[in-house]
């Protein structure tokens, strides 16, 4: 059996040739020259990440949008990004102040049992959140309805998300 290295007189005849051809080809005018377009519009559709994007946004505004009337600090939302547990992905969680203040104090308790100093033994964080969760509900129904801005903030979150979500059925090709 022959290899391509027994035979060096072909590729050196196919070398050859190319290079002896290529004056013709870079010398060679096209005989009928194309006008290039100015613009060329692409339909496609909109990017997911994108409207995930607008979507958080969306929703960092309605939550400052909220606590711009909120009396209280404890029951601001605060939005940031994430990862859960053993994911890769970020994602964005908003949370009131007091569940924050909730989670610290949890995680303290836990701390002073297992014998940490400067560790202090606290009421449940869980107790706090149930006990603020009543009063945080009743806030933000009348924060929506005394000031129309809070009830665009959450139009615009809802119409956005919609259209997330919408879009994800068509790409992904999901049933309801």
């Amino acid at each position: 059996m022959k290899t391509s290295t027994q035979k060096p007189d072909v590729w050196a005849a196919i070398i050859l040739t190319i290079v002896l051809s290529m004056p013709t080809l870079l010398s060679a005018q096209p005989t009928n020259q194309a006008t290039l377009p100015e613009e060329i519009i692409v339909n496609a559709p909109e990017s997911l990440t994108r409207l995930r994007q607008e979507v958080n946004l969306a929703r960092e505004n309605m939550f400052n949008v909220f606590n711009q009337f909120i009396d209280d600090e404890r029951f601001e939302v605060h939005c940031d990004y994430v990862k859960r547990w053993q994911s890769k992905i970020r994602e964005q969680v908003c949370t009131p102040t007091f569940h924050q203040i909730a989670q610290e104090q949890e995680a303290n308790n836990m701390l002073a049992d297992f014998g940490f100093v400067g560790a202090n033994r606290g009421e449940p964080g869980v107790t706090q959140i149930h006990h603020l969760e009543g009063q945080f509900e009743e806030k933000m129904k009348s924060i929506f309805q005394e000031h129309p801005e809070f009830r665009e903030a959450i139009g615009e979150f809802e119409s956005l998300s919609a259209a997330l979500e919408d879009a994800r059925k068509d790409r992904f090709e999901l049933d309801d």
